[in-house]
């Protein structure tokens, strides 16, 4: 589900996680887990510890000193990308997908509508909540590379 947003869509979020910041890995849990029933304990540990050990000032550099995000548009312009088979494999935006329906045409332009997957439901990261449709939508887009 590679982002499309805006800078200032980055900076609200930037904004809003801000108060959620934990460098307690058992309250980032119980936080994660209870806005995250559908996460595995796995999911929510994880998540958890990779939050107490974030670099909170990297990670808003690289997400606020970046301008827009394109989605990886512009990578797929370049000359060298030419040939190289691409699919998107996204979120739904209306379950907290980054790739909204407005951004698509580009995509579809430079590497077919054919080529894009929308796993209904899912949201920014599907691997937590629709491992089965993502694992699908990934053997289908390698099987058809």
């Amino acid at each position: 589900d590679p982002p499309a947003i805006s800078r200032a869509i980055l900076t609200e979020m930037v904004r809003q996680a801000a108060g959620q910041l934990d460098s307690d890995p058992v309250e980032a849990a119980e936080r994660l887990g209870a806005a995250n029933p559908g996460w595995s304990s796995v999911d929510v540990d994880a998540k958890a510890e990779a939050m107490a050990q974030l670099d909170h000032e990297a990670a808003r550099a690289v997400l606020l000193d970046n301008g827009d995000w394109d989605g990886g548009l512009a990578d797929l312009t370049n000359p060298a990308a030419a040939g190289v088979p691409t699919w998107i494999i996204r979120g739904d935006p209306g379950a907290g997908g980054m790739l909204p329906d407005a951004a698509l045409p580009p995509f579809e332009a430079l590497i077919g509508a054919d080529h894009l997957i929308t796993l209904l439901g899912a949201p920014h990261a599907p691997q937590r909540t629709h491992p089965i449709e993502l694992t699908q939508a990934l053997l289908h887009a390698l099987g058809s590379s």
